[in-house]
């Protein structure tokens, strides 16, 4: 009798156990609206910077949060404007708070000192910067940057995620980790795009010297117009299609794949003054051939069109 009452009170108690921690772990994992949940994220996140430094119409902006997605935005006036916006479901520490710093010739954004996050959960965070048209931007590290609108030379280097810049003029570069890089409306002196593991994409992009590497990625163009330069990826195919009013002999090599010159171009060699039997290798001019342009990749095709070409993807 005792024995029998002695088990049911154990029972009773572990059921009671088990639908506390039940709840603490649907607080903490599906950040409902448990106490629990909000209690351990508040105690460690700083309150998000929503602030405004008076500056110049051509201020140096740097920016350096490798956690954060950073969105540039390019607006009338002379402030650079910063909202931050942090979104926690669960338990997160070692997040420092966001320093925004007025410098002789314009405003540093950063952490201060490094980061170790600690995350149980999700963490999410969001910089919007608006900041003068005429800006020259640096942004030293970000988790992915999305740029608009900028008439100032930029320095972008994402670690690990999407890279977009869009209706920007200004020499531009551009270094990623890892993610997606993609430039759209582009009118620069220099234009380089350094992308270890991803995929490039130009779409209207019109530089005087374009300078672009993969590692692992292919790389598409649309409308390319360019003086000189190179394209080169590593392990892809590389297709492009140039805009009318191009003035340039380009040197085409792949040493896995072959090339496509998509008519009404035609080669003109292989680039050694031969025929080329296996379309590794070729030349071709257009326009006047005054501008150079190398084209290679180790492994996959080569496709080359003009204007008036169907596109393709790669």
């Amino acid at each position: 009798m005792f024995d029998s009452r002695r088990r049911t009170l154990i029972t009773v108690f572990v059921v009671i156990e088990l639908v506390i921690v039940g709840t603490m772990f649907r607080s903490v994992s599906f950040g409902g609206n448990g106490h629990f949940m909000r209690s351990m994220a508040s105690t460690s996140i700083p309150a998000d910077v929503h602030t405004t430094v008076a500056t110049s119409l051509a201020p140096h902006v740097l920016i350096d949060d490798d956690d954060a997605t950073i969105i540039v935005r390019a607006t009338t006036g002379t402030n650079v404007t910063v909202d931050e916006r942090t979104v926690v479901h669960g338990s997160v520490s070692g997040v420092n708070a966001l320093h925004v710093e007025r410098t002789s010739d314009g405003v540093r954004i950063d952490r201060g000192s490094e980061e170790y996050i600690r995350v149980f959960g999700q963490f999410e965070r969001t910089l919007t910067v608006s900041v003068p048209t005429a800006t020259q931007l640096e942004i030293i590290a970000a988790k992915t940057a999305n740029v608009d609108g900028l008439r100032g030379d930029a320095s972008i280097h994402g670690d690990d995620g999407e890279i977009t810049v869009n209706d920007h003029h200004g020499s531009l570069d551009v270094q990623a980790d890892d993610g997606r890089v993609l430039l759209t409306n582009i009118e620069g002196a220099d234009v380089s795009v350094k992308n270890d593991d991803g995929r490039v994409e130009l779409t209207r992009v019109h530089a005087q010297s374009l300078n672009v590497r993969t590692n692992d990625g292919g790389v598409v163009a649309r409308d390319l117009t360019v003086g000189n330069g190179t394209i080169a990826a590593d392990d892809a195919a590389v297709d492009v299609q140039f805009a009318a009013g191009n003035n340039l002999t380009i040197d085409m090599t792949t040493s896995d794949g072959h090339v496509d010159i998509v008519p009404p171009l035609a080669a003109s060699s292989d680039g050694d003054g031969d025929s080329d039997s296996d379309n590794k290798h070729a030349q071709l001019r257009i326009g006047n051939g005054g501008g150079h342009l190398d084209v290679s990749t180790n492994d996959g095709r080569i496709t080359i069109a003009a204007e008036s070409a169907a596109t393709r993807g790669v």
